[in-house]
Order: C-alpha cells, then sequence, then structure tokens
C-alpha cells in the first residue's frame, strides 16, 4: 500500500520537507508572516521552535504543523520560548491540539516569555496545558 501524501507546510523554507504520512524527513522550517516553525522529528518525538509573533495571519500554520505530527509522533513538543507575541488565534490552535491529544498525552509545551505566558494566566488557561520547563 502506497502512502498517501501529506500536505506541505505552508511557506516551507529549505529542502528537507514532509514527504508523506508516517515518512517524514527530519528537519525543515516553515515561515509565515512574523512566524517561523522549525520542525524537528526525532525518531517520532517532534519539537516545533516557534520564533515571532502567533496570530490570526499565521496560526493555520501552526495547526498543520501539529496535526501533521500527530500522524506519526509519539510526543509534540511546543517550545514557545521564541514567541514575542501570542493572539487568541494561537492560544485556540493549542487548546485545541491539547484536546486532540489528551487521551494519549502526547502534547507538551515549553512555557515562553513573561508576555506569551501571562496571556495564558489572563485567560484561565495555564493550568489547562501541559506546559514542561
Amino acid at each position: 500500500m502506497t502512502p498517501s501524501l501529506s500536505p506541505a507546510p505552508l511557506g516551507l523554507v529549505d529542502d528537507e520537507a514532509p514527504t508523506a504520512f508516517g515518512l517524514v524527513e527530519p528537519k525543515w522550517t516553515t515561515r509565515k508572516g512574523l512566524l517561523r516553525i522549525s520542525s524537528n522529528n526525532d525518531a517520532g518525538h517532534w519539537t516545533l521552535e516557534l520564533d515571532g509573533e502567533l496570530d490570526l495571519s499565521n496560526a493555520d500554520a501552526l495547526d498543520g504543523e501539529i496535526r501533521l505530527a500527530e500522524t506519526c509522533a509519539e510526543t509534540i513538543t511546543v517550545d514557545l520560548r521564541g514567541l514575542s507575541f501570542i493572539d487568541s488565534s494561537g492560544l485556540y490552535v493549542l487548546l485545541d491540539a491539547q484536546a486532540r491529544s489528551r487521551p494519549v498525552g502526547r502534547l507538551r509545551l515549553r512555557k515562553g516569555p513573561r508576555a506569551v505566558q501571562r496571556v495564558f494566566r489572563l485567560t484561565g488557561t495555564e493550568d489547562d496545558l501541559p506546559f514542561v520547563t
């Protein structure tokens, strides 16, 4: 059986792109607007490093990367340390991903800078998300 091709992430930057479900290259970078997502697949343990601003203009790019990782990842870590801003669209993507992964517990979030973490505190979602240090 031939695997079906996965949708390519938006704004793919380098040559090592996703090829097919379960057959994903180890590293690539996606850019959309003021957000850069560096994806690293290390034997089923995915890390998505975010850099810049996560907002309405680019939240769909993060959603696509998380959904791609969900097809074959044992764990998914979204690293928020490089974010300078997050709005409700970005918050929604993370809450939605958490809801999908809750049964298997594979999503982890690395805490972002103080201004980013403040959004989670003010919205009362900080305790609902799986933050790690």
